[in-house]
């Protein structure tokens, strides 16, 4: 990788972007890795969270790229071998990624449910963090800053219409609603009262 960045000669627009996605992540890898030093030394594990993942992904692709096209100039015997390669590895790490695919799904629902609380101005304590990772006043200073400039769940084409009352019009609608007893919550903003509800 980096005697292609060293190199006099002109780099392909597919080397370029390869060593672009490369260097970037390895960058902002060593950013978080000197900003939370403190953070990973008391807590080891965090260092392999999923959070950091677009990053070392990021990272392996710009590599991959890099060594396919090193590859596309080898001889038969080397691309064979690298074929083999790129087919054992993923079925190697097939029971990692099974294990881990529960785990995934669990974080996508609990950031649905937080981005749904803080669309309706509701902090809900169990799906923001307040330890050490984040606390509560960094967490409510961030959704105002999302919410100020229309993005992350602010962006989305019916944030701004929450709590909107909308007119049907025409006949009534032909369906049926069931729906569990509501569960109150004691962080709504304003003093106003929540709760969490789910039905079909």
């Amino acid at each position: 990788m980096f005697r292609r960045a060293l190199r006099r000669g002109p780099l392909t627009s597919i080397e370029s972007l390869a060593l672009t996605l490369a260097l970037f992540a390895a960058a902002v890898s060593l950013v978080i890795g000197i900003g939370r030093l403190d953070y990973f030394v008391g807590h080891p594990g965090q260092i392999f969270a999923d959070r950091y993942l677009p990053w070392s992904c990021m990272f392996w692709i710009g590599c991959g790229i890099l060594l396919l096209r090193k590859l596309d100039r080898a001889g038969p015997s080397t691309r064979i071998a690298a074929a083999i390669v790129s087919i054992v590895i993923p079925i190697a790490l097939l029971p990692s990624h099974e294990s881990w695919a529960g785990w995934g799904e669990a974080v996508f629902r609990n950031s649905q449910q937080a981005g749904a609380a803080a669309l309706s101005d509701v902090y809900d304590a169990r799906l923001f963090p307040d330890d050490e990772s984040a606390s509560t006043a960094d967490v409510r200073r961030t959704l105002d800053l999302l919410k100020h400039r229309h993005l992350g769940m602010f962006s989305t084409a019916g944030a701004e219409r929450l709590g909107a009352r909308v007119d049907l019009g025409g006949p009534a609608l032909d369906a049926s609603i069931w729906m569990d007893s509501p569960e109150l919550l004691a962080y709504a903003e304003g003093g106003r009262t929540a709760a969490h509800v789910h039905g079909t």
